[in-house]
């Protein structure tokens, strides 16, 4: 999810460096909360993440699951 609690920190938490092409306006992270939704309540895209976010949404999601 992404989300900008920034009075909780979680280890995983990753801060999004490139805001212009999220469609973010506000500082963000990525933070790494495993759950299921239904992807009829998606209602639009608003952005995406550069390869830099990507690249370290990657690196996280394989250190939480003890692949790195």
């Amino acid at each position: 999810m992404i989300t900008r609690a920034t009075h909780t920190r979680w280890p995983s938490d990753l801060l999004i460096a490139e805001l212009s092409s999220s469609g973010l306006h506000h500082a963000s992270v990525v933070r790494w909360k495993l759950f299921t939704l239904d992807n009829r309540i998606i209602r639009r895209r608003i952005g995406k993440l550069e390869k830099e976010d990507r690249d370290g949404c990657t690196a996280h999601i394989a250190a939480v699951f003890g692949l790195s």
